[in-house]
């Protein structure tokens, strides 16, 4: 294995070890399957040898493994517990590259996403397994006060902006409806609405499936699916890899895999994980850092396209959305705990022509089964936005349940000050796809150092 440093890039955040990341200390939640119960590898076992492990198969750690593969000399080993890809939050979003909603004043994840919509497009340019929708972003104010909040949201996007890239500001009904005619019957409230044309949409299946296969393209990668990472190894107060639970090893039951670094990808997953291999206080503070916030998003079969080529323009949300995401105000963090929400969304699929409508957010344990009070309320939002589409012909195709890595303050990437060669790269919530790009960049950054 090649010598790895461990030390941070400069810029990457990394959780302070002398505070509680937990935005609710006292919350114990059921744990999931991830399972870590201490240090030592069993003395039997088959062995491969990597210089480093990534823990779990999203886009975040499929992008990490691309630019490890592209940018060194180093082999990586990628370990799934689920038996395929896109059984987490990747598999199940809407597939957003948006700067409208975000908030300038978080700078840190206004130029992480700014950086990863434009590596998101320079990647589609280069390789056509990758398509950007270049189609806007649409926000719906739906009551006055909102409508003022847009305005000025519009004017900091566009003080944040490059001077050849600006939002609109939409002042009344009938210039969104111009902008978006498929609102034109609709029965909801509508009072103003903002427009950003370089904001677009990425399928996440379709993307995360051609990051695999160009990982896999590379003799430095391996991976392993329905793989349950059971220890991580531990020497001399350093990561040397995990253990994983091996099914097709009949006589062990487990591999070892040995490396240098060993990197937390597992999204809502991570801090289970974490406060699994961590002694005493190290481990107390990852126990809720990270936590699963479930969605739905809807898939539908719409057939009345009225002689259009599109059934939207524009991907749509309701400007309610960004409540949550972390916004600065007055240099403290603002960010929304409701236990549940349903915020209207659209977009149209550019792989099929579906109707991908969302979203509901609920804050709760590692339940991934359909709540069908969420579905009702998505199709109920959908059909006052979207009646002259959703008239009852509508064929629901699939319903999709991911679970967003939520955390209160943030992303947080960057090594695991209690081990040396341990990093995470999770806490993301919805917007793994737009910032894998960045992510990544600052992973390779610190392993490299």
């Amino acid at each position: 294995m090649k010598r790895l440093g461990a030390g941070a890039a400069p810029g990457t955040r990394v959780p302070p070890a002398t505070r509680n990341p937990n935005p609710n200390p006292n919350n114990r939640r059921r744990r999931p399957s991830w399972r870590g119960v201490g240090h030592l590898a069993p003395a039997r076992s088959h062995e491969v040898e990597v210089d480093v492990v990534l823990v779990g198969s999203g886009i975040i750690s499929l992008f990490i493994a691309h630019d490890i593969l592209e940018k060194t000399d180093l082999s990586v080993a990628v370990v799934e517990r689920a038996d395929g890809l896109c059984a987490g939050a990747t598999g199940a979003g809407q597939g957003y590259l948006w700067q409208l909603h975000r908030d300038p004043m978080n700078a840190d994840a206004w130029s992480m996403a700014l950086q990863g919509r434009a590596r998101w497009r320079e990647l589609a340019a280069a390789d056509a397994s990758f398509t950007v929708d270049q189609c806007g972003s649409l926000l719906l104010a739906t009551t006055p006060e909102e409508g003022v909040e847009l305005e000025a949201r519009v004017a900091a996007v566009n003080d944040a902006l490059p001077i050849e890239d600006r939002a609109t500001f939409l002042p009344d009904r009938e210039s969104v409806v111009k902008e978006e005619p498929s609102l034109s019957d609709s029965v909801a409230d509508i009072f103003a609405g903002a427009m950003l044309p370089s904001d677009g949409q990425i399928d996440g299946q379709a993307t995360t499936r051609a990051m695999f296969r160009k990982c896999e393209r590379s003799p430095r990668f391996q991976s392993y699916f329905g793989s349950t990472v059971e220890h991580l190894i531990v020497h001399g107060g350093a990561a040397k890899g995990v253990v994983c639970a091996d099914p097709t090893d009949r006589a062990n039951g487990s591999k070892t895999i040995l490396a240098d670094a060993v990197c937390v990808c597992a999204g809502a997953w991570s801090s289970t994980l974490l406060s699994s291999w961590l002694d005493g206080d190290d481990g107390d503070r990852w126990r809720d850092a990270i936590v699963p916030r479930r969605g739905h998003l809807l898939k539908l079969e719409v057939g009345q396209r009225r002689g259009r080529q599109r059934l939207l323009n524009h991907g749509i949300m309701e400007s309610s959305y960004s409540k949550h995401y972390i916004s600065l105000r007055d240099n403290h963090c603002v960010v929304n705990h409701d236990a549940y929400d349903v915020t209207f969304t659209a977009t149209e699929s550019d792989i099929d022509g579906a109707l991908l409508i969302g979203s509901s957010r609920e804050l709760g344990d590692f339940d991934q089964t359909v709540n069908s009070r969420a579905v009702d309320d998505i199709m109920r939002a959908a059909r006052r936005y979207l009646p002259s589409l959703l008239d009852g012909s509508e064929v629901l195709l699939e319903t999709r349940v991911g679970l967003r890595p939520f955390s209160a303050t943030g992303p947080i990437v960057g090594p695991v000050e209690a081990v040396s060669g341990l990093f995470v790269a999770a806490g993301h919530e919805g917007s793994g796809l737009t910032l894998a790009p960045s992510t990544a960049d600052r992973i390779v950054s610190s392993l490299l150092r």
